[in-house]
């Protein structure tokens, strides 16, 4: 199902909840949604435009994306509140095409097994981008080991070296 925003306007305060396949389309030249920061969204998340001029989305809320694949990008999106990608799921920020800005001065994390979040074309960042599982994997094992260690354990390898630090049983 989809919503078709054709105004200049804002959520206030509201709770959006999103199933597979659903969407908000910001359609017509200069429109734009707001999502205020008592707003959130979860699910599925899919927030787009027709690639009218002008058109513009902005978050100032929380939205987490937790189901499947989505997308958010407009000619001008900022975000300036919270987004978070979890449970192996793909969220794609911005657009590799000209024309299209995204500007973070929020906060944008990827958290999970399997979580993919892509940040494409003119993407301005004065906030903050966190892969959270790598971060975590990082302090579990002290804080002391490279990358391809690290990145075994995340990808669950069995190797001697992992298997001798204990690294094998952390989750």
């Amino acid at each position: 199902s989809g919503l078709y925003w054709q105004q200049v306007g804002a959520l206030t305060g509201k709770t959006i909840t999103m199933g597979t396949g659903s969407y908000v389309y910001i359609a017509g030249a200069n429109n734009t949604l707001t999502l205020d920061a008592g707003t959130t969204a979860t699910g599925s998340l899919s927030f787009y435009n027709d690639g009218s001029a002008g058109t513009a989305f902005t978050n100032q809320g929380t939205l987490t994306h937790n189901l499947g694949s989505g997308s958010i990008y407009a000619f001008n999106f900022t975000n300036s509140g919270s987004i978070t990608a979890t449970a192996a799921s793909y969220l794609y920020l911005g657009y590799p095409s000209a024309g299209y800005n995204t500007t973070n001065t929020g906060t944008v994390t990827s958290d999970g097994v399997n979580t993919y979040l892509y940040l494409r074309g003119n993407f301005d960042n004065n906030g903050t981008v966190t892969a959270q599982k790598i971060i975590s994997c990082v302090a579990r094992v002290g804080e002391r080991f490279g990358v391809r260690h690290v990145c075994e354990v995340l990808r669950g390898a069995k190797t001697e070296g992992i298997q001798r630090h204990g690294h094998d049983r952390l989750s």
